[in-house]
C-alpha cells in the first residue's frame, strides 16, 4: 500500500477541520462554513481551505489559536497525530472530536495568542542529541523547539509527527499533539505566560 503525501515512518499529523465543521454544525445547531470560519477567525480563507485538505505543511500556531478559540476545542481536537501503520498505538485514538458552547456571531478573536510549547517539559533531561538520533529530526531544530527565550511561532507537520512518535515510544503511550502544544483560553490564560 503506498504511502499518504504526508505519511512518514513517524506517522502524520492531520487537521480535523472537517470534523470539527460536522460536529459543529450538530452542535451549534446552524450552518457552520469554511468561509464563516475564516471571517470570524480572521484569516485567509485559502488557508483554511488549505487546513480543511490536510495540504498544510507548516502548522502556524495563531492560525491554530484561532481555530481553537472558534471552535472552543483544545490542540487535540484539532491537529490528530496518526501513528504509523505498524504501531501499537493506531488503536488508543478512537477519542471523538468535540466542540464548546458558542454564541454567533463571535467577537473576532484577541491578538495575543495563547499557544503554550510544552515540548520543552516534555522532554527534559533528554540530550537533544538523542531526541534528534531517535526522532529524524535535525540537531538545530530540536534546539529550536527547546528554545523557552524565543519559542517557534511555526512548526512543521512532519516535526509534530516524529515527537508524537518519538515520545510515544519512550512512554509507551499514543501521546496526542495537545500534549506538545496546549490552547489556553483567554478568558482563563495567565496574562504572564509567553
Amino acid at each position: 500500500m503506498p504511502k499518504k503525501p504526508h505519511e512518514s515512518s513517524h506517522g502524520d499529523v492531520v487537521p480535523q477541520l472537517k470534523n470539527l465543521l460536522e460536529v459543529a454544525r450538530t452542535t451549534w445547531e446552524i450552518s457552520v462554513t469554511k468561509r464563516m470560519v475564516a471571517q470570524a477567525a480572521r484569516l485567509n480563507i485559502k488557508t483554511v481551505n488549505d487546513l480543511f485538505d490536510q495540504k498544510t505543511t507548516l502548522y502556524d500556531l495563531q492560525t491554530l489559536w484561532k481555530l481553537c478559540w472558534f471552535f472552543q476545542c483544545g490542540i487535540g481536537g484539532l491537529l490528530l497525530w496518526i501513528p504509523p501503520e505498524k504501531s501499537p498505538y493506531s488503536v488508543q485514538l478512537t477519542r471523538g472530536v468535540q466542540v464548546g458552547p458558542i454564541t454567533l456571531p463571535r467577537k473576532h478573536p484577541p491578538e495575543k495568542r495563547f499557544i503554550r510549547n510544552v515540548i520543552p517539559a516534555r522532554l527534559e533531561g533528554t540530550k537533544r542529541g538523542e531526541v534528534a538520533a531517535k526522532s529524524d529530526l535535525a540537531e538545530n531544530t530540536v534546539v529550536a523547539l527547546l528554545n523557552q527565550t524565543d519559542p517557534p511561532t511555526r512548526i512543521a507537520r512532519a516535526t509534530l509527527a516524529a515527537l508524537c512518535h518519538y515520545l510515544s515510544q519512550k512512554e509507551g503511550y499514543a501521546v496526542p499533539v495537545g500534549e506538545l502544544l496546549v490552547y489556553e483560553d483567554p478568558a482563563t490564560a495567565q496574562e504572564d505566560r509567553p
